[in-house]
This record gives structure tokens, sequence and C-alpha cells, in this order.
């Protein structure tokens, strides 16, 4: 899967987690600058990545999740594997 198809995939998600189906996605984008995105709504992304993706964020990879060019990463690298 190539980074256009996983930002096109993670788009998607998050449109429908955020509730915004004008919702650009950057590699920049954090917790504050995303309206609608709380602890809850955070856990529902990773849900909702894990099961498009078909895979479980470790646990260690969490706090490492700081803003969507983490995800992107962690998500490429499982996609790798």
């Amino acid at each position: 899967m190539t980074r256009k198809e996983i930002i096109e995939k993670l788009t998607a998600i998050c449109m429908e987690v955020f509730e915004n189906d004008e919702l650009v996605l950057s590699d920049d984008m954090t917790v504050g600058s995303v309206d609608g995105w709380t602890s809850l709504t955070n856990m529902m992304l990773i849900a909702e990545i894990e099961n498009a993706f078909c895979f479980k964020f470790k646990l260690r990879e969490l706090p490492t999740l700081e803003n969507m060019g983490c995800f992107i990463s962690v998500i490429e690298s499982h996609m790798q594997q």
C-alpha cells in the first residue's frame, strides 16, 4: 500500500470519526488543530484505523502518535510487515 493510498483511506476514517466531510489531512495535524478531536474520538480513531488496516497498534507505539504524520508512519510500517 502506498503512502497516498494510506492517506486517502485515513482521510475517509478521519472524516467519519470527526464528523467533518471537508477535513484535509496534513502531517502536522494534531489534537489541537481539529475540532472534535478529543480523548474519546482519539480512541475511536485508533479503533477505526486498526479495523480498516487490519492490524493492532502496539502499546509502545501509542505514545508516539503525536500528530497525523506519526499515525501515517506507524501505519506504513505495519503495512510493510
